[in-house]
């Protein structure tokens, strides 16, 4: 049952009291303590500046395909020994493979350009510190400028940890669906974990972000215990369903590192 302050609002599908669907259907979400406090803007508009920033990467060349896994794992060393939140992490990934998308860098500078992505997306983020990173290249600053000057100065994207936090925050689990609430959790942990886990794969990069994190999100549910892998009501919130190939391909990778 929804509760008596269920009012429709102008472009708003979600009941802000209650969490209840604005649908038809009144279905209420289950969320995380840590995600009832909704954001203030619209949760539609959300949604579509989330989309309106995130890009695919189709072209990677292959000597920085094969340097990429070290350089994943370096930027979340760095990222680690700065306290640098997920999110930022995540950004200077995308920035990092944006920049090698665009431009052939000489393979002498790759750990270069991704101290200047860990830089960037920290400057970026109004919440960061700049990070006090230990040996500095000498021309880190031009380096920098230059991958400004590559990606257009354009600095706001969409990863998928987006797409994940906010699917976690408008709640992707009915509250039909579950009987105890912290299955929620774990089928968010586990969506953020399969997203670490495919952020170190080039392949997973082509992909669009959102359609990665519906699956992380999918692959959650199923390892929480829910029933159907993605309800129809989410197909309908969303206007998404988890692409069954994508899915299976994330998967492997789990059983392939994690064997049961």
């Amino acid at each position: 049952m929804s509760c008596r302050k269920c009012v429709k609002l102008a472009n708003e599908e979600f009941c802000t009291r209650c969490g209840a669907f604005l649908t038809g259907l009144h279905k209420r979400v289950v969320r995380e303590r840590k995600f009832l406090d909704r954001p203030q803007a619209d949760t539609s508009e959300i949604l579509s500046n989330l989309r309106l920033r995130q890009h695919k990467i189709r072209f990677f060349p292959a000597n920085y395909s094969r340097e990429r896994p070290l350089l994943v794992d370096f930027i979340f060393e760095q990222g680690k020994e700065s306290r640098l939140c997920s999110l930022t992490q995540h950004i200077s990934i995308f920035l990092m493979d944006y920049v090698h998308s665009l431009s052939e860098i000489p393979t002498v500078l790759f750990e270069s350009v991704a101290l200047s992505c860990i830089l960037i997306a920290s400057k970026s983020e109004q919440s960061e510190k700049i990070p006090k990173i230990q040996n500095y290249p000498a021309n880190i600053k031009s380096i920098e400028l230059e991958v400004l000057s590559i990606l257009d100065w354009k600095l706001h994207v969409s990863t998928v940890l987006h797409f994940i936090q906010f699917y976690s925050t408008v709640g992707f689990v009915l509250e039909d669906e579950v009987e105890d609430v912290r299955c929620v959790g774990i089928a968010r942990k586990f969506a953020v974990f399969l997203c670490e886990l495919c952020i170190g794969e080039c392949r997973f990069a082509k992909v669009f972000p959102e359609e990665l994190a519906i699956c992380c999100l999918a692959a959650g549910r199923k390892k929480a215990g829910v029933r159907d892998v993605w309800a129809e009501e989410l197909i309908g919130l969303t206007h998404k369903n988890p692409d069954s190939e994508l899915l299976e391909d994330i998967m492997e990778l789990y059983q392939l590192n994690f064997p049961e």
